[in-house]
């Protein structure tokens, strides 16, 4: 909703576009950093599916 309020576009369909475009931007990042600890502890740690039963 932040970014949708904040931007410069003068129509809905503009501002949503522009909204849209920078949560996806922002979540793809975090979705990034996520993985990339996933398969980091993932080696490090030695998970396997045994370690969670």
């Amino acid at each position: 909703m932040q970014s949708f309020c904040e931007t410069g576009e003068f129509s809905i369909k503009g501002k949503i576009r522009y909204a849209i475009k920078a949560n996806l931007i922002f979540y793809g990042t975090l979705l990034l950093i996520f993985v990339i600890l996933v398969i980091y502890v993932a080696t490090k740690v030695k998970l396997n599916s045994s370690n969670f039963t």
